[in-house]
């Protein structure tokens, strides 16, 4: 099963989005069925931007989807009928491209 590398998530003290001050609304499973990781779930107060505390780092995020790592991405998703498997890749290399080339959050 793949796991978390717990040393390349990063607790973030403001909004990722806009630096914003957040509460933590509640702790949650990751999106990884088969994991009993349990993160914060925090809100933005200036946005209403949610995200998991703690949060990957870019490089390590970008390694996640890289591998289709379920913790990323749902598992559903990959298996779905009408998915085939280009499809399945041309998804994870957009991702990748928006990522690498309009985020600089490391």
């Amino acid at each position: 099963m793949d796991t978390l590398n717990k040393k390349y998530l990063k607790e973030k003290a403001g909004c990722p989005i806009c630096n914003g001050k957040s509460r933590i609304i509640d702790n949650v499973h990751t999106i990884n069925s088969n994991s009993f990781e349990i993160l914060n779930l925090c809100e933005c107060f200036n946005c209403s931007h949610w995200w998991i505390d703690p949060m990957p780092a870019q490089n390590y995020l970008l390694e996640l989807y890289e591998k289709g790592s379920e913790y990323v991405v749902s598992p559903n998703y990959a298996g779905s009928d009408e998915l085939k498997r280009g499809d399945f890749e041309k998804f994870f290399n957009n991702i990748l491209k928006y990522l690498k080339f309009n985020l600089n959050c490391d």
